[in-house]
């Protein structure tokens, strides 16, 4: 089946994954030019598999924005107990339902399943999770930061929706 295709370029595919796939199943995934296959997987569908959007290529600084409009860094760290956006994908069904290829509308589809935010060792309040309206397949996240006292610095940051954790490797500077 066809998925909605919204950016080809050099060395990067945006794709969305069809609803109407049956998670728990091995699919083989093709890329196809001018009618050939350039390119073949398999992977496994699954009911969610989050990712969190980073600014080194899957791991590393999240693509974070924090409370002040400032783009998340070492230099720019967001305060304990401020309210932070992530962006990431794979946030599984929604209510309402999607449709494939359509940017998101008001309201904004929300993941059936649960969303949680670790930052360190500490857990974060997750004040909205869902679709990034006028986008495809953009998941957005505003968590407020834990307000525990933990040393300044760079810290672990996982996204998860249901049981299943983001990427390994992806962080977050907090002051």
């Amino acid at each position: 089946m066809p998925a909605a295709l919204f950016y080809a370029g050099p060395g990067q595919i945006n794709a969305e994954v069809p609803r109407s796939l049956t998670p728990k199943v091995g699919v083989l995934v093709e890329v196809v030019r001018e009618d050939k296959v350039i390119a073949a997987t398999h992977v496994e569908a699954r009911f969610a598999q989050p990712a969190l959007f980073t600014l080194g290529q899957g791991i590393g600084q999240a693509l974070v924005v924090n409370e002040d409009g400032s783009l998340n860094s070492e230099d720019r760290p967001a305060a304990r107990g401020s309210i932070v956006t992530l962006f990431g994908t794979g946030d599984g069904e929604t209510d309402p339902l999607g449709i494939d290829g359509v940017p998101s509308g008001n309201p904004p589809p929300r993941p059936l399943q649960t969303v949680q935010v670790q930052v360190g060792s500490a857990m974060g309040e997750v004040l909205f999770a869902g679709r990034a309206p006028g986008f495809v397949g953009l998941f957005q996240v505003n968590v407020q930061l834990p307000g525990v006292f933990t040393p300044p610095g760079v810290r672990t940051l996982t996204l998860s929706v249901g049981r299943v954790a983001s990427q390994p490797g992806v962080t977050i500077a907090v002051k």
